[in-house]
């Protein structure tokens, strides 16, 4: 199960197969929308987005885009589905993933990155901005472009449902490009341990970065310690690819869940020793640590809107809320301006040893000392 929440609506969208009855007779509306309403939870709607009616196969992951107008549904039959939200109408062509198992998914304001196991597949919308209903091409959905839904109107027992397919109004992208696939990158010390990526996030200030989760696997028959990193990719615009910036060895086990503050200066992760941590954005300096949050790992993280608090939710249905200090973001970016400072010190004193090497500091001398000549009493007339 996944879920996420549109915080002006009071909306959340969740993934919760159907039972094993109704996906006996090919019906598992698995997409359901809820809202929040006195302090009510009032189901809203329910789509089918995948086709499998197996019970292994359901919704791993739930994710809005920037705009709060597209929603990502990532099933573990690897494939992807962009909805219109809230209509929940198909948006897009299902991505079909071929490689390894889908675990996340991010959006930028012009692409969506998706994190399966060996990859990271980065999708460019078409659009300057995510994509909006009034933006999208109408066009003919007939061809599998609608989604089964199941609506809730009315309140109370008399309450009616109306099933059946959404109506072809909003449109699809017109196609989905594929822009980049990025491997799994052999990082120092992970010797011959398999790699997984596990989480996927833009910087929500600057889309030209964005932040991965690889995590370390255990290899039968091979006596490997299970490292895991936080890696910061930048976009290269002279190579024209994504290129690791920064990359922090976070510890021994796995990391179960990852997170960017909204003005993008903090991360956060949880991990399998039961450990939370908060990182500086920039350099991913380790800023905070608590052992033992939970008694079971985190599977759930997420920074309030003002970066004040850190939720996180764990197995042992507790939740753990912690308070960011504010003198985080300035340490990392006073931290960011001394280490430019140095730089540009050290810059400075090898460029001046280079020239006194060369002579042209060793041919300047101080000026001769002139001395004021001992006055002498004048001759007498």
């Amino acid at each position: 199960m996944s879920m996420s929440a549109d915080l002006t609506d009071n909306h959340v969208i969740c993934g919760a197969n159907a039972s094993e009855q109704s996906m006996h007779k090919g019906r598992n509306m698995h997409c359901r929308a809820f809202g929040i309403r006195n302090d009510k939870i009032e189901h809203l709607k329910s789509v089918q987005a995948m086709n499998s009616m197996n019970n292994d196969t359901y919704q791993r992951v739930t994710v809005f885009s920037q705009m709060h107008n597209v929603v990502a549904v990532g099933t573990t039959a690897n494939e992807v589905h962009l909805l219109h939200y809230p209509s929940l109408n198909r948006a897009a062509v299902v991505m079909e993933i071929s490689a390894g198992d889908v675990y996340d998914c991010d959006f930028s304001a012009t692409s969506i990155a998706i994190a399966s196991s060996t990859n990271i597949f980065i999708y460019n919308l078409h659009e300057d901005q995510a994509p909006t209903e009034n933006l999208l091409k109408a066009k003919n959905l007939a061809s599998g472009a609608t989604t089964p839904v199941e609506s809730v109107k009315g309140k109370g027992k008399g309450a009616k449902k109306s099933k059946g397919s959404s109506t072809p109004t909003e449109g699809l992208l017109e196609g989905l490009e594929l822009s980049a696939t990025i491997v799994r990158p052999k990082l120092p010390g992970n010797g011959s341990a398999s790699t997984s990526f596990r989480a996927v996030r833009y910087h929500p200030k600057n889309w030209m970065t964005f932040y991965a989760v690889l995590n370390s696997t255990l290899v039968s028959g091979r006596k490997t310690s299970r490292k895991s990193h936080v890696l910061k990719y930048e976009w290269s615009p002279r190579l024209r690819t994504w290129k690791i910036a920064t990359t922090r060895k976070i510890g021994e086990g796995a990391i179960t869940c990852f997170e960017i503050s909204a003005d993008g200066k903090l991360v956060a992760y949880s991990a399998s020793d039961n450990s939370i941590g908060i990182l500086d954005s920039q350099r991913l300096a380790p800023l905070m640590k608590i052992l033992g949050a939970h008694e079971l790992p985190s599977t759930t993280l997420r920074f309030s809107t003002d970066r004040s608090l850190l939720l996180s939710g764990s197995a042992d249905t507790s939740v753990r809320v912690i308070a960011v200090p504010e003198k985080f973001a300035e340490r990392g970016s006073r931290a960011f301006t001394m280490l430019v400072a140095v730089a540009l010190i050290a810059a400075l004193v090898a460029l001046l040893f280079q020239l006194y090497v060369q002579g042209y500091l060793g041919s300047i001398t101080p000026s001769s000392t002139v001395t004021a000549p001992s006055a002498t009493p004048e001759a007498s007339t």
